[in-house]
């Protein structure tokens, strides 16, 4: 009958739409196999590089013996700013330092919008 014919046609519909899903998947499959040797290739290449080695050891954590660096140049900043040694920097200088100051702060904002899981506002318990 006609319910017969339906569904027959409904099952040819279904497998060709499966037979070319199996198409799909299989190029893809190719193709990132294709491209897996080369990320593989590429990220090799970029654990390797100077810039890689540069930024591993600039982006760690700081060593024990950096803390009495770091207490130091803190001291040393004290004593400049009585000593009023910021009014002898270059108009170029102190907009480097304000640049860098923006980034700091720039990063700090990022880094609360990420701990918060949102943009605005903290999450309380009702």
């Amino acid at each position: 009958d006609e319910s017969i014919l339906v569904s027959s046609f409904k099952l040819s519909y279904y497998n060709e739409y499966k037979s070319y899903l199996r198409f799909v998947m299989a190029a893809l499959v190719k193709s990132s196999m294709k491209y897996a040797a080369q990320m593989r290739v590429a990220l090799v290449n970029l654990r390797n590089s100077p810039l890689m080695q540069k930024a591993v050891a600039e982006l760690g954590p700081p060593s024990p013996g950096a803390i009495p660096e770091a207490v130091g140049n803190l001291s040393s900043l004290v004593r400049a700013v009585g000593n009023k040694q910021y009014l002898t920097v270059s108009v170029r200088r102190s907009l480097q330092n304000v640049l860098v100051s923006v980034e700091i702060l720039c990063w700090f904002f990022v880094g609360e919008i990420i701990g918060k899981r949102t943009l605005i506002g903290y999450k309380t318990p009702n």
